[in-house]
């Protein structure tokens, strides 16, 4: 059923983090470009000698997202849950699996500030 209260994910935002006042004569425009990413980890409570061993092995899905080291954004998410057939992002690897995403926010300023022309 098509959920209209869920809303899409923003991936990554630009913020002018710059001070407009008379700190600022030159009138110069620092832009920071915000990422949201996830990556795939194991959770808190599973204890380190259990973490995908002999006897506590990890599924085919868990052991190839850890073993790529990559940080996924939602979209990415959601295409794994569409070629699976399942919600990814609410149950990670499967029932009871014993992996979590972590929000990782990415900041990047970018190279060229930008130069404000005030109307005279």
């Amino acid at each position: 059923m098509f959920n209209i209260f869920k809303k899409k994910p923003i991936d990554s935002i630009q913020v002018d983090s710059s001070d407009m006042s008379q700190n600022n004569p030159d009138r110069k425009v620092e832009i920071t470009e915000i990422s949201i990413r996830y990556s795939y980890e194991w959770k808190e409570d599973v204890p380190m000698d259990e973490r995908d061993t002999e006897n506590f092995e990890s599924r085919p899905f868990c052991k190839m997202l850890n073993s790529l080291g990559r940080v996924y954004s939602r979209s990415d998410i959601e295409t794994m849950s569409a070629r699976l057939g399942y919600s990814v992002w609410d149950r990670c690897g499967g029932l009871d699996c014993r992996h979590r995403w972590v929000r990782v926010v990415i900041t990047k300023k970018l190279k060229e500030p930008t130069i404000l022309v005030s109307p005279r």
